[in-house]
């Protein structure tokens, strides 16, 4: 809780940068992948935004029945490739992007902008509702934000400095607050698999710790089949025959 300080929802799900170029639309990931027919739903509707040039940064997301942000029926849009599925799951699985900065509208570059008035005119210019929507904030009140947003069982919050200029890549001008004690881990091999379970027993993990790859340990529970055998898939094919990583010191 600061003065200074916004908070908003942290979602679970892809970052991308959406522009509306004379006429047309264009999404692209981090890495500077074009996701712009991974969700042809999402470019429709930057496209049918009623102005001619915008640039705008968010997350997009998958919504489960309860409208919360679903990780795993994002992955499932993600990972598609032929078009006939991808048109049926633009329907059966329906992304939303939210957005939560405008970096330029119109022939304007509003990136030098304080954050606080970028979010002004994202509101005022942005639908609410859509495939297409703002992502909403509140100023200051960053702790009782977060005992709100666990109470409602999502992911966290992104805490943001109000007066800064936008700016690509991480820094200590926004801040991640996570609602579960979770951290990252690398996958770095796996177990075989004993009695009935098939494709694979428990995942080798990795954490970095100062620079270096080091095994943290191994997960086995949570998957089901269906996850067991993609995991498999996707595993095998960089397997190599030394350890990608340090042991515990």
């Amino acid at each position: 809780t600061r003065d200074g300080w916004l908070f908003e929802l942290k979602l679970d799900g892809y970052r991308l940068i959406a522009a509306k170029t004379k006429g047309e639309a264009l999404l692209l990931t981090r890495n500077g992948n074009d996701y712009t027919a991974v969700f042809p739903e999402i470019a429709r509707a930057v496209k049918a935004l009623p102005f001619t040039d915008c640039i705008i940064d968010g997350e997009v997301v998958v919504l489960d029945a309860e409208g919360k942000p679903s990780f795993s029926m994002l992955q499932r849009r993600g990972r598609l490739s032929s078009p006939i599925e991808i048109k049926r799951a633009a329907v059966e699985l329906a992304a939303t992007f939210f957005v939560f900065d405008l970096l330029a509208f119109e022939d304007f570059d509003l990136r030098p902008l304080p954050l606080s008035q970028r979010k002004a005119l994202m509101l005022e210019h942005l639908p609410r509702l859509g495939p297409v929507r703002s992502l909403d904030h509140i100023e200051r009140e960053g702790e009782r934000f977060l005992v709100q947003v666990a109470a409602m069982g999502l992911e966290g919050m992104i805490g943001k400095r109000a007066d800064t200029r936008y700016r690509g890549g991480r820094s200590d001008v926004w801040l991640k607050f996570k609602t579960d004690r979770t951290d990252d881990f690398v996958i770095v091999g796996y177990t075989a698999p004993k009695g009935n379970r098939p494709h694979l027993g428990a995942l080798q993990l990795a954490d970095m710790v100062g620079g270096t790859l080091v095994y943290a340990g191994r997960v086995g529970t949570g998957f089901n089949d269906a996850q067991l055998g993609e995991l498999k898939a996707m595993l095998d094919p960089i397997a190599r025959a030394t350890p990608p990583c340090e042991g515990p010191s």
